[in-house]
């Protein structure tokens, strides 16, 4: 894991969508972010579209994802990821506030990396749809038809 900083922040009402969710998959893959497309860019509201580019991209990486929807507290998810994910890297999906949605990473029942670069806070509620998200990237080669 490599902790880049976004490129991009979150402002829609200067046209500025932050990309988040794309620098936390280049921190996942030691990937510089401009090295991902910004997934959100012209779809951040459409969170089918952003998944669909998201997994096409992935895939040509050999790669998938899997993303798991919580309803509970952030420090409840903190705590089932430090007892259920061990030493596994994922990307914690959330509100700041009253902000905007997003992403960070996640390790061990601790936010290790903000690619806001802390500007964002720490997240400490739900995604728009009143859940937050753990996401973990795969290999493809365990998917069924893959």
């Amino acid at each position: 894991m490599t902790p880049y900083l976004q490129l991009v922040g979150h402002n829609p009402d200067n046209f500025s969508i932050g990309d988040c969710w794309r620098t936390c998959i280049g921190c996942l893959l030691n990937m510089p972010p401009e090295k991902v497309p910004h997934f959100c860019e012209n779809s951040w509201d459409d969170g089918a579209k952003v998944e669909k580019l998201t997994k096409e991209w992935l895939r040509l990486k050999g790669l998938s994802y899997i993303e798991i929807p919580f309803t509970c507290t952030v420090d409840e998810l903190l705590a089932h990821c430090a007892a259920n994910y061990p030493d596994v890297y994922h990307i914690i999906s959330g509100r700041v506030d009253d902000g905007p949605n997003h992403a960070m990473i996640g390790l061990n029942g601790h936010f290790l990396w903000d690619p806001s670069g802390g500007e964002d806070g720490i997240l400490n509620g739900p995604l728009d749809n009143q859940q937050l998200t753990v996401t973990f990237l795969i290999p493809t080669i365990i998917l069924a038809g893959a």
